[in-house]
């Protein structure tokens, strides 16, 4: 069996609500990240960050979303530890479905304020039909 990959980059195309989440949508897929909270560092150089990532399939096909993969972008106080996590969800043609994902927050030094919007990435791999696989990146500027 071939496997294939795909790599294509978007710009955010619309803002949600300043509550942490963002849209983006490509031409398989509406997606939207939505931050629990901002990380809270403490007396600690890590803070645990949950996601929400909403996918609505646009095809007219069933697609499958076998992981998401969260990083940031060109961030300054502090940084997100890749978070990833598998999955084997499939999404029928036109239906939404959200995942969770947990990623950790790593700053420079303890107690770090987090005043720095998140700058995120998602990586998502997706099968369609007949097993082809394909891979997109959704970058989201300020969630």
């Amino acid at each position: 069996m071939c496997t294939k990959h795909l790599l294509l980059t978007f710009p955010a195309v619309l803002l949600a609500a300043a509550c942490g989440s963002m849209h983006q949508a490509s031409a398989i897929a509406d997606v939207n990240l939505q931050a629990h909270s901002a990380p809270f560092f403490g007396s600690s150089s890590t803070a645990p960050l949950e996601f929400d990532v909403t996918i609505r399939n646009k095809t007219t096909a069933p697609l499958a979303v076998r992981s998401i993969r969260i990083s940031t972008l060109n961030m300054l106080e502090y940084s997100v530890d890749s978070g990833e996590k598998l999955f084997k969800e499939t999404i029928a043609p036109g239906e939404t479905k959200t995942f969770p994902v947990t990623a950790t927050a790593v700053s420079v030094s303890a107690g770090t304020s987090s005043n720095e919007p998140l700058s995120l990435r998602a990586d998502v791999d997706f099968e369609g039909t007949g097993g082809k696989r394909f891979h997109e990146v959704y970058t989201f500027p300020k969630v």
